[in-house]
């Protein structure tokens, strides 16, 4: 009889498997810290718009202060344009006219998800006067992510920081 032997196999073809295990040890890490640093970029852009948002509507009411624009309602109830304020209320925060004693609100602004002012340091109102051009209300207001926080600055004299 004859006796047949196989062939070994001498070249080494594909991974083994824990070479395989390593590969995707280091991918499984190298994804969990890509994402956290992603959700904290991503809060950190949130917390930044919304104090952009915040600067811009101060400086609108301040802007409309200073240029004595009547809001319509002030207009058809035919009542005398006192001051501009920017309220802030506990998720969001609101654009009046104060017209002859009586206040309209021209915009609400909500805060996005998990931004809050802090409310142990934020003033609750920034009032701009039409007639002798100064302002009530000055302070700090501080707009807080998580424990990020950002803070905006209200001079006496107008500078919205």
């Amino acid at each position: 009889m004859r006796n047949i032997k196989t062939p070994r196999l001498t070249n080494k073809y594909g991974f083994t498997l824990i070479e395989l295990v390593v590969v995707f040890s280091i991918m499984a890490v190298l994804a969990t810290v890509g994402v956290a640093s992603f959700v904290s970029y991503s809060r950190q852009q949130t917390l930044q718009q919304a104090a952009n948002d915040l600067v811009a509507t101060l400086n609108s009411a301040k802007a409309k202060a200073v240029s004595q624009v009547k809001p319509v309602p002030c207009v058809t109830a035919l009542k005398g344009l006192g001051a501009y304020r920017v309220q802030i209320l506990a998720n969001s925060y609101r654009l009046d006219a104060i017209c002859s004693g009586t206040t309209y609100t021209i915009t609400t602004t909500p805060l996005p998800g998990g931004v809050t002012f802090d409310s142990s340091t934020t003033i609750s109102a920034v009032s701009f006067s039409v007639i002798s051009g100064g302002i009530t209300g000055s302070g700090i207001i501080v707009l807080r992510e998580g424990v990020l926080t950002k803070t905006i600055t209200v001079t006496q004299g107008g500078l919205i920081e």
